[in-house]
């Protein structure tokens, strides 16, 4: 015999006393993990002293929330500034990736998301796992081309390490995706988004203005000397590196545009202004050039696209005034950036593109293995003359540095992947009904397009592949979302 179902208010007031036990619980695990936390900080590593200390905070953030997937999301948003990432087996001297196994907040996140994923899909209340081939097939055959990279590798151990973390940014794309389920998780991800926006941009006009330090539990922050005079400093946040903290700024402003836009519907439109202006000086503040024409090119797009579909005529000229002003007022800094001597900074660029053609002609279609392009930059044969007296360094444009190590296929499947997000949202936002569903979308194709460009000139770094792996996931599950609320029209050539 099937076992007989319970009802609605049973299952309810089941959960409900759950949930009393939980908040009841509570605070006394927390209390004898912050507890321990102390007495551990003398003999224990700080970063994991860190993510602990985040644990204690997640379980009270979860009594407020009342929802693990919300507070999922919220995490894995928040995991980009806060950068507690922790390196096992590391090895040192190493140029180019990660040089050991990453651990951070997500990949405790992840484990806890898929516990909860394995929850629900049972039961009554369960909901269907999403996968979409515009994804899935780019992002397996990239995955596919690091791990087959290995048998090229001089050192295997550093491929696995990049395995260890492309296949964590695999398995949070799918895991995000599925997490955002309707509108309201949505708006949580803008709302989440430009929260972390200004944040982070509050505290680099500490760095800027009072040269404010901080590093405890994992957690630091750094500012760099400006060749620029009228800079104070280029500033990091809690990223580590100022070009690294403006890809998280380039995304994060479009983003929060798009949220502005929507006249209140995704974002509060106050906070989405506010984060905005502050978002574009800190962006100011960072120095980075890449950045600067990133958020250009992708703002205007975004604007493009928003006035194509009658949305945000006003609120479009509000910020472009807005960033009119910010520029008249730092427009000595910006144009000193663009024309003062950069000790070579600029011109690198191109020696190191050169570096990459030089070793790709040798290995164009095996790579030399995924994060094993130290063995070759430093390898004097390679280097152009330009770089012969220079400090190794990793090559700077990702695009030819994916050509380097994963080999043609690999850098056809990183392309593929790029260019499935960039189809994806393009085609929602011409074809769905509802403009403000269209301008969320358009913000997201920004994002994708302002870390496109951005990377052009910056070379790899675990923290802007996140990025990039998030940008996708939203756009997914933006689209997908679009589709099931019926909002699309009907295709134009069938």
């Amino acid at each position: 015999m099937r076992p007989k179902r319970k009802s609605p208010e049973v299952e309810l007031a089941r959960r409900e006393r759950v949930f009393r036990t939980v908040e009841a619980l509570a605070p006394i695990c927390v209390g004898i993990l912050l507890g321990a936390v102390v007495v551990a900080s003398r003999v224990v590593r700080q970063d994991w002293l860190g993510l602990a200390l985040l644990a204690a905070i997640a379980v009270a953030v979860l009594i407020l929330v009342r929802d693990l997937r919300k507070l999922l999301l919220i995490v894995l948003i928040v995991d980009l500034p806060l950068g507690l990432d922790i390196v096992l087996a590391k090895r040192p001297d190493h140029i180019g990736g990660p040089s050991g196994l990453f651990v951070s907040l997500m990949t405790v996140a992840l484990a806890i998301g898929y516990v909860y994923l394995g929850s629900r899909v049972r039961g009554k209340d369960r909901f269907e796992l999403y996968v979409h081939p515009s994804f899935a097939l780019p992002a397996l055959a990239y995955l596919s081309a690091v791990a087959v990279s290995a048998f090229q590798a001089t050192e295997v151990w550093f491929t696995i390490a990049q395995f260890f973390l492309e296949f964590q940014f695999l398995i949070m794309f799918f895991l995000v995706v599925n997490l955002i389920r309707n509108r309201a998780d949505v708006r949580l991800v803008f709302t989440t988004v430009t929260v972390c926006l200004l944040l982070e941009s509050l505290l680099m006009f500490s760095q800027y203005y009072t040269g404010f330090e901080f590093s405890a539990f994992g957690l630091y922050t750094q500012a760099i000397a400006s060749e620029v005079e009228s800079a104070v400093a280029r500033v990091s946040g809690t990223f580590g590196s100022p070009n690294l903290a403006a890809t998280f700024l380039a995304a994060g402003l479009a983003i929060t545009l798009a949220g502005y836009l929507s006249d209140g519907r995704l974002v509060h439109r106050g906070l989405a202004l506010v984060s905005l202006l502050a978002g574009i000086v800190a962006m100011v503040m960072t120095q980075s050039r890449g950045g600067w024409i990133a958020v250009l090119v992708s703002l205007s797009l975004l604007l493009v696209l928003a006035l194509r579909r009658q949305i945000g005529t006003r609120a479009g000229l509000v910020v472009l005034v807005g960033i009119a002003i910010l520029g008249i007022g730092f427009s000595t800094a910006i144009l000193e950036r663009f024309v003062i001597e950069d000790t070579g900074s600029a011109v690198s660029r191109i020696y190191h593109s050169r570096l990459a053609l030089n070793i790709i002609r040798d290995h164009p279609f095996t790579g030399v293995g995924a994060n094993n392009q130290h063995y070759f930059v430093i390898d004097e044969s390679y280097r152009p003359p330009e770089l012969a007296e220079a400090t190794p360094a990793a090559i700077h444009n990702t695009y030819l540095a994916v050509w380097v190590e994963l080999g043609l296929f690999g850098f056809l499947a990183l392309l593929w992947l790029i260019l499935a997000g960039g189809w994806r949202s393009l085609s929602t936002y011409l074809r769905a009904r509802d403009r403000y569903a269209a301008v969320a979308v358009a913000g997201l194709l920004a994002a994708l397009v302002a870390y496109a460009l951005q990377v052009l000139a910056e070379p790899f770094r675990p923290r802007r592949l996140q990025v990039f792996w998030l940008i996708l996931a939203f756009i997914a599950a933006t689209c997908r979302i679009v589709e099931e609320t019926d909002e699309l029209e009907e295709p134009l050539v069938q």
